[in-house]
């Protein structure tokens, strides 16, 4: 469904996969026809340099290196890569914590990385984040505090709603489909400012019946907020597009 979107002004979306689906370069090619921007996330730095080759014809893609928390093991050797990526990338995903694990030395070498990458992001001027937490929200929260030149945004959050009590101002949140029809999403979206709401698919990882969503499925993300904050669809989605504006600002800052 793309005919929304010829009427459109324009969308954001913040935390895709595109690599991940079956024919990434038939939806870039869709996309790239409509006024539709995806920051693609990487697992990895040498994800990132792959996608960069593989994905350079089309310019409404922002591509992203990321150092996936579950991924260390396999990545940790990577980071200094991730840092001269880093120089030339202004958004950096996916990076997180995931405490899905028992193992209490890995979640500290997680905690240790993605300290580090945060303070690298800090060094060179200040970077926007995506940012992974999964059974590790108030741990990620913490860190994420102590680095306000940083943009952090927090990709599908699922943690404790007592966290959003107190917003920091660098913190940002984007809401996918599978988000808004939740039972807990008029909790979670009555918690938060307008102007720290984000759109996302999570691409191909969340399915809507027998397809995998993209970025044209984000209308009922923008349908969900229009209910909730008692505006137009159109209303919502200049109020998120002018929260994209104030981050790309930070990036000229």
């Amino acid at each position: 469904m793309t005919s929304w979107l010829d009427h459109s002004k324009g969308i954001t979306d913040t935390h895709c996969h595109i690599q991940d689906y079956e024919a990434p370069k038939d939806l870039l090619s869709g996309l790239s026809r409509l006024p539709v921007e995806v920051w693609n996330m990487t697992i990895s730095p040498a994800q990132y340099l792959a996608n960069k080759e593989q994905f350079s014809r089309y310019s409404n893609i922002i591509h992203c290196p990321g150092f996936f928390p579950l991924e260390l093991p396999k990545i940790e050797t990577q980071l200094d890569d991730l840092f001269i990526a880093m120089e030339e990338s202004l958004v950096i995903g996916e990076v997180g914590l995931d405490y899905t694990i028992e193992d209490d030395c890995l979640k500290q070498k997680q905690f240790d990385c993605l300290s580090k990458i945060f303070t690298k992001g800090v060094e060179l001027g200040g970077r926007t984040f995506s940012i992974h937490s999964r059974r590790a929200a108030q741990e990620t929260f913490a860190l994420a505090a102590k680095f306000p030149a940083n943009t952090m945004i927090f990709h599908w959050f699922s943690g404790s709603l007592d966290l959003l009590e107190k917003i920091p101002e660098h913190f940002y949140f984007s809401c996918n489909t599978a988000m808004v029809r939740s039972r807990n999403f008029r909790n979670f979206i009555t918690k938060i400012p307008k102007g720290h709401i984000l759109l996302e698919t999570d691409g191909p990882y969340i399915e809507l019946g027998s397809k995998h969503v993209s970025s044209c499925d984000l209308h009922m993300v923008l349908d969900a907020l229009a209910r909730y904050w008692e505006l137009s669809r159109s209303e919502v989605e200049e109020t998120i597009q002018g929260n994209i504006k104030q981050i790309k600002g930070k990036w000229n800052g």
